[in-house]
């Protein structure tokens, strides 16, 4: 027991000593440095401790550092110029390379910008307010929205050798007038606009019929009234009085229209109506059909008595294909010669080319043949004759200003 007791007194004694001279050391240490106070440096050679007695300059003491070959301290350089902030001595030294400044900063935000939509066109026939709460889309119409009608038509045509039953044959020349003299948009939330007309059908000679005149014509105004609704309906009455006869004794009838359109959908409309003719062979003309636009450059018109389909590959060339029928009731001279009043009754099919020029004027060139063909005079020996089902060629100017 005495034995441990002296062994363990002896063991602190030894570490006194150690400790008191090691303080000495660093007495004179801190004498020789003109009495800065300065850190201890460390024990081992891979790991450095920061000079405390540095100033807290920033860049010009940052300026003198550079990392340590075992990049896990930074070194500060020795320099002899007078811009060295420490002593040579102190310079020598190794010092801890500051802490790296944590960013406090956020991320930047991706922005994304929102898809691209297509600005609402109002209808140029509405009040913006009357359409609060309702899609754009509801109120669209293909047939009154996007017409393809030029605003001033001209048309000839002609059709060789059309033979008339067992009476002879002939040459027939056809011309077509129309143009606008006003549209009214809005007024009063109705909608109006009137058109004239003239289409004349020539027989250069006479297949030995007394049924058949010289020449036809159809000619007069063609008046009309709508109303645009917000639930996709639209309503329109038509009245078109002109001269339905031959050229000698003009003779007057007034055919009527009626129609609903509605909305199926922004690129699909439908129509149902139907004209009266009082008088005529067929009295009664239904209005039945579609249209259908699914992309700028294909249109289609289908129904009866006329369809249409329109191909745009371009700005400047088009193409179309039409089907029409045709039933009019011409009244004749009162004579013992002629009947009081013949019919035409034809079907006809075409397919043609337009060129539009500065999107305003546009020729078209169209070629087609008849599928039926017959007339009809309310006389026994000439009651009902059929006509030959010819080629026919069609040249068309129209303008849109």
């Amino acid at each position: 027991m005495v034995r441990r007791i002296i062994l363990f007194s002896l063991v602190a004694f030894c570490f006194q000593m150690s400790f008191a001279q090691e303080e000495k050391s660093w007495e004179k240490y801190m004498m020789k440095n003109g009495g800065r106070s300065a850190e201890r440096p460390a024990a081992s050679s891979g790991s450095v401790s920061a000079d405390r007695s540095a100033p807290a300059a920033g860049k010009s003491y940052q300026k003198y550092m550079r990392p340590s070959s075992s990049g896990a301290a930074a070194v500060r350089v020795p320099r002899d110029s007078a811009e060295d902030p420490l002593p040579q001595a102190a310079s020598q030294a190794a010092v801890r390379s500051p802490a790296p400044v944590q960013s406090t900063a956020l991320p930047p935000v991706r922005e994304y910008s929102a898809p691209y939509e297509e600005p609402v066109r109002l209808p140029e026939y509405g009040y913006e307010e009357d359409f609060a709460g309702y899609e754009m889309d509801d109120v669209y119409s293909q047939y009154f929205d996007n017409s393809f009608r030029p605003v001033i038509r001209l048309s000839g045509g002609y059709t060789e050798e059309t033979q008339f039953g067992d009476y002879g044959a002939t040459d027939i020349a056809t011309a077509e007038f129309d143009a606008r003299l006003f549209k009214v948009e809005d007024f009063l939330n109705t909608c109006f606009d009137m058109w004239i007309f003239a289409d004349g059908m020539y027989f250069v000679d006479n297949p030995g019929m007394d049924a058949i005149p010289d020449g036809l014509i159809a000619a007069g105004v063609d008046f009309g009234v709508w109303w645009r609704f917000i639930n996709g309906f639209s309503l329109e009455f038509r009245v078109a009085p002109g001269i339905y006869s031959d050229v000698v004794e003009p003779q007057f009838s007034i055919p009527t229209t009626a129609n609903l359109y509605y909305v199926l959908l922004p690129s699909l409309s439908i129509q149902l109506g139907a004209t009266a003719r009082w008088g005529w062979d067929m009295e009664v003309m239904p209005n039945v059909s579609f249209l259908w636009q699914p992309h700028d450059f294909l249109r289609v018109l289908g129904g009866v008595p006329y369809s249409r389909i329109d191909l745009f590959p371009g700005h400047i060339l088009s193409f179309f294909g039409t089907f029409e029928w045709r039933n009019t009731t011409y009244a004749l001279e009162d004579s013992d010669v002629l009947p009081d009043e013949v019919h035409f009754d034809e079907m006809l099919v075409s397919v043609g080319a337009t060129i539009c020029f500065m999107g305003r004027t546009e020729v078209s060139a169209e070629a087609g043949t008849y599928l039926k063909r017959e007339i009809s005079a309310d006389v026994a020996e000439d009651s009902t004759v059929d006509l030959s089902e010819e080629n026919f060629f069609r040249i068309t100017l129209g303008s849109r200003f």
